[in-house]
């Protein structure tokens, strides 16, 4: 038997060979190496609805609507989550995972849609995004989610425009604060509480270490911008004068730092360290 394979390829600009405006998965990239030394692992949950070809969720009745979701919603009898992997490999696999959901629906007819609100006043479709660092997973890595969750609850709006297919407009629509959903305008945290922005599982509470659980991306949200956002909040920014180095220009000098690798430190010792790292300009492009 012939071994068929599914290859998927980024799109590429036709002059300076650069990512196509669509194309996040370079910027992905770029935030991935630069947070390796933090080890990130990425996984998603990906929902949909499935539609009959006209737009009507399969199994309706026609001209009316079902009883209201509870017994029959949120995978009854099946789930499947995406990673947890590290690096950009989930975001990857989540796309090809998305390809492959549409089209065997297409084989049976029907259409798997990732609209984020497909029927209005439901719940809506999310791709909730769990991810964690060597330091979350590690021994009182609770107190390191905690941190991270208060990075997160500051830059709540920056979050929402990079979490749905259209800057923040699909979560309007669904990020209503009903139907167990959290409220677009506010940002909460919890434990076991899905109605929150984020939420801490009940047994990474227990355990004090493990994950987060980012449950505002939109279902058609990209995951190369979700893990990018991520990095962005939680890394650790350093920065400095990048003009007395003539790495940046004296009216916009600001220049990042981020670690690569960390060694202990051979002449101090102790708990003291040296950083490799990384510089990068206010536009996280490398720096000359």
């Amino acid at each position: 038997m012939q071994s068929l394979i599914l290859k998927r390829y980024p799109i590429i600009g036709p002059i300076n060979m650069d990512g196509a405006s669509s194309n996040y998965r370079k910027d992905c990239t770029l935030m991935c190496e630069k947070g390796e030394v933090e080890e990130p692992w990425f996984g998603f949950n990906q929902e949909f609805f499935l539609t009959t070809p006209d737009g009507r969720p399969l199994g309706w009745p026609p001209g009316g609507f079902p009883a209201p979701p509870g017994p029959y919603y949120c995978a009854i009898g099946a789930n499947k989550i995406v990673g947890p992997s590290p690096g950009i490999t989930a975001a990857d696999d989540l796309w090809m995972a998305r390809y492959i959901l549409s089209r065997l629906a297409e084989e049976y007819g029907t259409v798997a849609t990732f609209e984020p609100q497909p029927v209005p006043d439901w719940p809506g479709n999310g791709t909730f995004a769990y991810f964690s660092s060597k330091d979350m997973r590690e021994e009182d890595g609770i107190l390191v989610i905690e941190r991270a969750i208060d990075k997160l609850s500051r830059r709540h709006g920056v979050h929402i425009n990079e979490y749905d297919a259209h800057n923040g407009a699909d979560n309007a629509r669904r990020l209503t604060g009903k139907n167990g959903m959290p409220n677009i305008r506010d940002f909460t945290a919890g434990v076991a509480n899905r109605c929150c922005s984020v939420r801490i599982p009940r047994q990474v509470s227990e355990d004090k270490h493990g994950y987060l659980e980012d449950r505002r991306p939109a279902a058609n949200a990209d995951p190369y911008r979700i893990i990018s956002i991520l990095l962005k909040t939680y890394l650790p920014i350093w920065y400095f004068d990048g003009s007395n180095t003539a790495q940046a220009a004296t009216d916009n000098s600001d220049t990042f730092i981020f670690p690569q690798v960390i060694y202990q430190d051979p002449f101090r010792r102790g708990s003291h360290i040296m950083v490799l790292a990384d510089t990068y300009q206010h536009n996280y492009q490398p720096t000359h």
